[in-house]
């Protein structure tokens, strides 16, 4: 089951040093339909209730990419999700992209539903 996803407004931070990592999305809502009354356009989807940010190390060195996830936290019924708290990074973490992932359910777990810019330094 594969289905575009917009959103509204988000942003992700991470400190390097502390691990200190939050993120915010919001009106992350359904791109595309399947006719049904369940899965409408500019709804959220009836299905995610959990999703997890994902912070990608070394996305340009393909052996050595490491993925780095947050706890769980709840998709509101508008579509918003917030996260802030701790990850452990590894000790080479460059080249960096954050992806937003679905936590729940389990027939789609991890696919990722948005992304935000890599950094490059």
């Amino acid at each position: 089951m594969a289905f575009s996803w917009t959103a509204a407004n988000g942003k992700a931070k991470l400190n390097l040093q502390s691990g200190r990592f939050s993120f915010d999305a919001q009106g992350l809502v359904l791109a595309s339909g399947s006719g049904s009354a369940s899965l409408v356009i500019g709804a959220p989807s009836p299905f995610v209730t959990q999703v997890k940010g994902t912070i990608v190390c070394n996305t340009t060195d393909l052996p050595n990419v490491v993925l780095v996830d947050t706890d769980s936290v709840s998709l509101s019924a508008q579509g918003d999700a917030n996260f802030s708290g701790q990850v452990s990074l590894p000790s080479m973490c460059a080249n960096m992209a954050f992806l937003l992932r679905v936590a729940t359910p389990g027939s789609i777990v991890n696919r990722w539903i948005a992304h935000g810019a890599v950094r490059i330094p």
